[in-house]
């Protein structure tokens, strides 16, 4: 085999494996821009979550005969005890 045709097999390979390289790029920019879309939609979903747990709160406080649940009472107690912590959180 010449010099010439084995720097031309090797020339063949390395445009192969630039293909590739490319590919495997485009590919993980695909992938991200998925994940950023997921991440965004994760987002959305998380903050109309709290805006129903917001507005079911504010149902309950408007109730009349409405009577905290434990989660409640143990939270207000644990605020009135130990006020500064409650304030890091």
């Amino acid at each position: 085999m010449s010099k010439q045709s084995t720097e031309q097999q090797l020339h063949q390979q390395i445009a192969a494996a630039d293909k590739e390289v490319q590919m495997a790029q485009q590919k993980m920019i695909k992938l991200r821009q998925q994940y950023w879309d997921a991440e965004t939609e994760l987002m959305g979903a998380k903050m109309a979550k709290e805006e129903l747990e917001k507005q079911l709160r504010t149902a309950r406080m408007t109730m009349v005969d409405y009577e905290p649940t434990q989660e409640e009472k143990d939270i207000a107690e644990f605020a009135e005890r130990l006020p500064e912590l409650l304030k890091r959180v």
